[in-house]
């Protein structure tokens, strides 16, 4: 049996703007500006690959897309995309990239040998990958200026 070296990307719980602390900023201003949630990962998602063979898209593309709606998304849709890198699709499922989330957990791995990318967009409910400009609900992520750090909470590699 041939040894796989496995990444497992796991982002537990949530996903939140959070603002930075430095001298220029006020306590008070940060503690006015508060995380925004981008997501809970409460809402489960299929399982996508990046490897034709599998079923989950059309052979030979190489690409997979599943789009999330629910409660504890930021805009209310999770657009997730999976891209296997096209030049090098195997012969075999040993070598492929995934992404699922279940329990409240975003799972992405990549098998040895494997090039691709999973992209994760929160953009409101659109069911596209094209970036919706007006998504989220005119959401200020940002807090008014304060907030300028991405928070990821529990994130594991193995």
């Amino acid at each position: 049996m041939r040894a796989r070296n496995l990444l497992i990307v796991v982002v537990s719980l949530a996903v939140a703007l959070l603002g930075a602390l430095s001298a220029a900023t006020s306590p008070a201003r940060v503690a006015a500006a508060g995380p925004v949630l981008v997501d809970d990962f409460s809402t489960a998602q299929t399982e996508i690959a990046g490897y034709p063979a599998l079923g989950y898209y059309s052979p030979g593309t190489g690409t997979g897309t599943v789009f999330a709606s629910g409660s504890g998304i930021l805009g209310g849709e999770r657009d997730t995309k999976v891209v296997h890198n096209p030049t090098s699709i195997p012969t075999n499922r040993t070598n492929a990239i995934f992404a699922r989330v279940s329990n409240g957990t975003f799972y992405s791995f990549r098998q040895i040998e494997t090039a691709g990318t999973i992209t994760i967009q929160w953009d409101g409910a659109d069911g596209s990958m094209g970036v919706n400009r007006t998504g989220p609900g005119g959401v200020d992520v940002t807090g008014g200026g304060s907030n300028d750090t991405v928070f990821f909470k529990n994130v594991a590699l193995n």
